[in-house]
């Protein structure tokens, strides 16, 4: 049976103030828009959710299978 090897890094105090934490907006990404940013939709929620989409069958795709990943269930009519 191996052992996880656990790390450790001490800093002085403070120290953490001097990070700078960026996040972007939540949500399924959907591709990025023409300055490389990604677009992401606001999709989930606690309760249920419609969604309408309109493109390709790949586009659909894309989006379905995303959100799966992510744990949604899905549902589509067409």
């Amino acid at each position: 049976m191996s052992r996880a090897l656990t790390r450790t890094h001490l800093a002085r105090p403070g120290a953490l103030e001097a990070v700078l934490l960026r996040s972007g907006g939540a949500g399924l990404v959907i591709g990025t828009n023409r300055h490389s940013a990604p677009v992401a939709v606001q999709v989930f929620r606690p309760e249920p959710t419609r969604a309408v989409l309109v493109g390709s069958h790949r586009l659909a795709q894309v989006v379905v299978f995303r959100a799966i990943g992510a744990g949604a269930a899905v549902t589509v009519e067409t």
